[in-house]
């Protein structure tokens, strides 16, 4: 249980635990006597270099490797929004195009109905002429 708790909180410790070691070679290389100490033995110079880039890589390799799954994530987001966003637009533009071919129909129906009430009219008046004059030969 300690182990996997410990596996589980390794990538945020070992940012703060290379954050930690550069700030001690700052640190170490702000003492006059240790810097020259340093600067005077070409092993200890090239050594304390090499901790510092080891140490500082890691920093921004750890980093990347955290925030690259974000990134990944964000992404398929992104996808999945826009994938949303067109089957919407899609809908919207069959929709649009239901809308107006309902519209054509409400239009259609209206003219129907003034025809009928046209003929209506019509056969009112003829049904008035016949029953008036009484049939026609």
């Amino acid at each position: 249980m300690l182990w996997t708790r410990f596996k589980e909180w390794l990538p945020f410790f070992i940012p703060a635990l290379s954050n930690f070691v550069l700030v001690l070679a700052g640190i170490w290389m702000s003492l006059p006597d240790f810097a020259t100490s340093v600067e005077k033995n070409r092993m200890a110079k090239r050594g304390f270099g090499a901790l510092c880039l080891v140490f500082g890589h890691r920093r921004i390799d750890i980093r990347s490797n955290r925030t690259a799954p974000r990134r990944t994530i964000e992404s398929r987001a992104f996808q999945e929004v826009k994938s949303g966003l067109d089957k919407t637009d899609v809908e919207l533009r069959k929709t649009d195009t239901l809308l107006d071919k309902m519209s054509t129909v409400e239009t259609g129906v209206s003219l129907v109905d003034a025809n009928i009430n046209k003929l209506n009219g019509q056969l009112s008046v003829a049904i008035k002429h016949v029953t008036r004059f009484g049939k026609p030969n």
